[in-house]
């Protein structure tokens, strides 16, 4: 019978390394909480921040079951209910506490990466991913990538050791990582199957036969179902409704597949008869009032929530069936945003939060991670350990492109981008010192070129998102008397579009709240109405 192999110490990470890769992390977060708690976001969420907080206030003071089925996944939630609980409430504490698992996650992220291809690419990776301005971003945010992360860098670690240490212990830890994962975003569920393929392969490369094989898929699947089963019971129990985790699905996957869907943006699919906002400032997902209006529409009855998944679900199916060029399109579009350089918000403007703090503009970004992580893959190595890796992106990948493309759901490809980022520039210094240098010409050649495709905006996604940016700073410079400041911003925005009707619109309102009513004029151009105009 053939040996598992085992671990080797150039594959392990040290406690040191570890630690150290932890406090840079956490450093840098700390660097930016002064820039993070000055925007009135921090204290006062919205959309599905304000949502996440609500429905964990409501668990936090004991309402721990509702009425019907979760319309999202449930483990944030709860987990943030966890903390509001220790922290008696305290935003800050909170964001604080999130942070240090952000940090935590890139000492995983290391710890992954040393696995794979040793302690080297392991340091470079964790210290890439700590500085990934995105993820830092998103570690500030009350949405479920705080806990999502670490989780599937955990599957990615415990999965690395079944195909290595093959054992129904870690095919059963392989499992919870999974279940746990798919009640944060169940969108890592179509990987569950891929997962257990990819270490079935390698238990049966290493001797697994029979009842063996048998007894480690019966883990697996064991595994999975734990973290699953009570939420699919409490759906069933006290939702009555068979729904497996959350009830959000079909209209999701509308709002990515539809004939108005841009790929990016998370639009409601109709009407409601619910306002997003009570006058108490409770919020209520509008995407899930609208869903859930217009079915009772369609249907002419109240639908169960499972019964709106899937009316929405046919549509989809429907729309497809009768325009599968246009529908193949639309996904070569969000393949295109999937891959491009920029990023793409779902509740905010990212751009905004980039500019305003300095740092992030030194710090790693998806366009120049991507192009040297694609060059990484093209080095000569461990196959098995690169296979693991190009088989967990491909599968979230196309997840994710089924849907929407933002960067929100983006964040999950991050750990492997690092990785494999690590892995180049750790091989470029060697090939540098060794004087190989048409390998080293050609390969960064490619990644040079790749860096360039990946930043071309044919749709000017990121022009709207700058200017957006830049106005909001303009109106934040203005409210802190700062009129000097806002009116280079005003004017960067009309550099940027001279002929963008919102740049113009902002300026001029800027000139004549400042009494400068014919420049006003000028700006606004002949359609401009002056409000202090006879």
């Amino acid at each position: 019978m053939r040996q598992p192999r085992r671990s080797v110490p150039g594959l392990r990470l040290g406690w040191r390394w570890a630690g150290f890769i932890f406090a840079a992390a956490l450093a840098l977060r700390l660097a930016y909480l002064g820039t993070a708690v000055a925007d009135p976001t921090f204290y006062r969420p919205y959309l599905d921040s304000l949502w996440h907080l609500q429905s964990a206030t409501a668990i936090a003071h004991g309402h721990l079951a509702g009425t019907a089925p979760f319309y999202r996944p449930p483990l944030y939630p709860y987990f943030l209910a966890g903390l509001l609980a220790l922290t008696a409430g305290n935003l800050l504490a909170v964001r604080i506490v999130q942070i240090v698992i952000g940090s935590a996650t890139t000492a995983l992220v290391a710890l992954l990466g040393a696995r794979l291809f040793g302690r080297s690419v392991g340091v470079a990776a964790g210290l890439l991913y700590a500085g990934v301005a995105t993820v830092l971003l998103t570690d500030f945010e009350l949405l479920s990538p705080v806990i999502l992360m670490p989780l599937v860098v955990g599957v990615l670690l415990a999965l690395t050791r079944a195909t290595r240490e093959p054992s129904p212990q870690v095919l059963l830890v392989l499992g919870l990582l999974l279940g746990l994962s798919a009640t944060a975003r169940p969108d890592i569920l179509p990987f569950v199957p891929v997962a257990a393929a990819f270490v079935g392969l390698a238990a049966w490369r290493d001797g697994w036969r029979g009842l063996r094989l048998a007894t480690g898929a019966s883990a697996l699947a064991f595994g999975v179902a734990i973290p699953i089963a009570p939420v699919t019971a409490y759906n069933a129990i006290v939702g009555r409704d068979r729904v497996l985790i959350c009830s959000n699905g079909g209209v999701n996957l509308y709002l990515g597949n539809n004939p108005g869907a841009d790929g990016c943006t998370p639009l409601m699919p109709g009407p409601t008869d619910t306002a997003s906002y009570a006058a108490d400032g409770t919020y209520t997902d509008n995407v899930m009032s609208s869903g859930r209006y217009v079915a009772r529409q369609a249907l002419g009855r109240e639908p169960k929530p499972s019964e709106v998944s899937r009316y929405w679900t046919r549509r989809v199916l429907t729309w497809v069936r009768s325009a599968p060029c246009a529908w193949a399109g639309l996904m070569a579009r969000k393949a295109f945003y999937l891959v491009g350089g920029f990023e793409i918000g779902d509740t905010k403007n990212l751009t905004y939060f980039l500019e305003a703090w300095w740092p992030f503009s030194l710090l790693p970004r998806w366009w120049w991670l991507a192009p040297l992580a694609a060059v990484g893959f093209t080095l000569p190595g461990d196959r098995r350990s690169r296979a693991l890796l190009v088989v967990y992106a491909a599968t979230y990948a196309a997840a994710i492109v089924a849907f929407l493309v933002v960067e929100r759901y983006r964040l999950v490809l991050y750990p492997v981008l690092c990785i494999m980022a690590a892995r180049f520039l750790l091989w470029a210094a060697h090939a540098f010192r060794s004087r190989e240098w048409r390998s080293l010409a050609l390969r960064v050649a490619f990644a040079g070129a790749l860096a360039v495709a990946m930043r071309w905006d044919p749709i000017g996604y990121t022009v709207r998102e700058r200017l957006e940016s830049r106005i909001a700073r303009a109106s934040d410079s203005e409210r802190r008397g700062d009129s000097a400041a806002a009116e280079r911003l005003f004017l960067d925005a009309l550099a940027i579009d001279p002929s963008w009707p919102m740049a113009r619109a902002s300026y001029a309102l800027f000139l004549e709240r400042h009494g400068r009513k014919s420049e006003a004029r000028a700006v606004g151009g002949p359609l401009w109405q002056s409000s202090a105009t006879p």
